[in-house]
């Protein structure tokens, strides 16, 4: 079968650490470059060289699929033995094999974390494509002023969250928010009228840098770091905090404390 030759082709580049452009789709040329090739990529070559694998034939790709840590990672390839090119390395597919017959509504979910992801990988990609589009045009200051959005998320706040004081209510509103809407591991550590915490475990905005290789070829990490810093500087001045951020071990600790202390 051609994606059996294909697969032990690839294979032998995986085994020899031999990668070169012309293996990858242009688009994802860096990233998978960077995700394969490299000694400290070893592990991760070790991992699929090691897998049992599945074979799926698509009407366009080459599939293959493995598991591993409870993941289902996924490999297409489109060409020939000889003359193929990896396009994607993905843990996440969408489970639509077939459409048989129309109208077709039978949209499976994924897992929840999985969904949570795609909605925040096309949140923050967003992000930092219009953060890149302001800033080449107009400059940095500028393109974070495009972020200054901490006082509508105060109204929000004071709107739908009636049972404390508004300073309060924002601290419960925002950690309900990224928990529930963007899917963040989220608790609320400290909760008074002169000091909040609020702990993020292994926050998404940082893992998802890590991640999604493309973000990497498109912001420098501290640029990306300082927009994350930004946006909850904002949040806290417009609900009446001032706040402190510290980064422990994976996970991100943000102080709220009164302007008067």
């Amino acid at each position: 079968m051609i994606i059996e030759q294909i697969w032990n082709e690839f294979k032998i580049k995986l085994h020899d650490d031999n990668f070169i452009s012309d293996d990858f789709n242009d688009e994802v040329c860096q990233s998978l470059m960077s995700l394969l090739s490299g000694e400290d990529r070893k592990p991760f070559r070790e991992r699929i060289l090691n897998a049992n694998v599945r074979f799926c034939i698509g009407e366009q790709k080459y599939i293959v699929f493995f598991n591993h840590d409870d993941d289902l990672y996924r490999l297409d390839f489109v060409g020939n033995a000889g003359d193929w090119k990896l396009l994607f390395i993905e843990c996440i597919t969408i489970p639509i094999e077939k459409i048989e017959s129309l109208p077709f509504d039978n949209f499976l979910p994924l897992k929840e974390i999985d969904e949570n992801w795609i909605r925040e990988e096309r949140r923050i990609s967003t992000m930092i494509h219009w953060y890149n589009f302001t800033k080449n045009v107009f400059g940095i200051e500028k393109a974070l002023e495009h972020f200054r959005i901490g006082a509508g998320e105060f109204l929000a706040a004071r709107a739908w969250v009636p049972y404390f004081s508004d300073k309060k209510a924002f601290i419960v509103y925002i950690s309900w928010y990224e928990s529930r809407v963007n899917g963040e591991k989220v608790s609320i550590e400290k909760f008074s009228d002169d000091e909040c915490i609020i702990k993020y475990n292994e926050p998404i905005w940082f893992r998802m840098y890590n991640v999604a290789t493309h973000l990497k070829f498109q912001i420098p990490f501290e640029e990306y770091k300082n927009l994350y810093e930004f946006i909850w500087q904002d949040r806290a001045k417009c609900s009446g905090w001032k706040i402190e951020i510290n980064y422990e071990n994976n996970s991100t600790i943000l102080k709220f404390h009164n302007y008067t202390l």
